[in-house]
């Protein structure tokens, strides 16, 4: 959890945009979310594939064994989900995540 914690921080991006799939789509063999879980998953868009980040004029493409989320959606993570203050927030642009 840690590495993924510190990749996840390490990948932080601008934001960008691609097709968003539910979290159903993205792990369709994950029966283990819990009840308080599945509302907060259901909220995010997991995002792969092409992803422009105007800001950086770059381009992502993120592979299939990874996602990204956008900045609004690494806000969740970040506060809602991970328990961090709002300040943890206030500059981040995304995030990508295997």
């Amino acid at each position: 959890m840690k590495r993924y914690f510190a990749a996840a921080i390490l990948l932080t991006l601008f934001a960008g945009q691609a097709g968003a799939r539910p979290y159903q789509d993205m792990f369709p063999n994950r029966t283990d979310f819990s009840d308080a879980e599945k509302p907060l998953l259901e909220k995010l868009d997991f995002q792969q594939g092409v992803i422009k980040l105007p800001e950086a004029k770059a381009t992502l493409n993120v592979p299939a064994d990874f996602y990204y989320l956008s900045p609004a959606d690494t806000k969740r993570v970040l506060v809602d989900i991970w328990g961090n203050p709002p300040a943890a927030a206030e500059r981040t642009m995304g995030m990508i995540f295997p």
